[in-house]
């Protein structure tokens, strides 16, 4: 099982790899939310999708988080914690697509 640790808002949050089981059951879970920032027809309309997403969705994928840590965090923390989550969970994925790129490219 793959492991990091990330800090984020001044915790220190471990993002353990997920079973496919669990990852299905939290796709489900987060639903369509992230549908509201693709639909946005202005900037702030994009903001506000974004940090109400961030808000109602970071603390359902990372126990720790919680939702006043957000306000409190950098955006590159954010990016750092959620890059986390896709490399713990998805490295064979990444490592499938970019040799795929790799073979399209020749």
């Amino acid at each position: 099982m793959r492991v990091k640790t990330v800090e984020f808002a001044g915790k220190k949050i471990t993002v353990r790899e997920m079973k496919i089981k669990e990852l299905n059951a939290l796709a489900d879970k987060l639903g369509v939310e992230f549908d509201k920032v693709f639909k946005a027809e202005n900037t702030d309309d994009v903001k506000t999708a974004l940090i109400t997403a961030l808000k109602d969705n970071l603390p359902k994928i990372f126990n720790e988080v919680a939702e006043g840590d957000i306000d409190e965090a950098y955006p590159s923390e954010i990016e750092e914690l959620i890059g986390a989550f896709i490399d713990v969970n998805f490295f064979g994925v990444k490592k499938v697509l970019t040799s795929m790129a790799q073979l399209q490219a020749r």
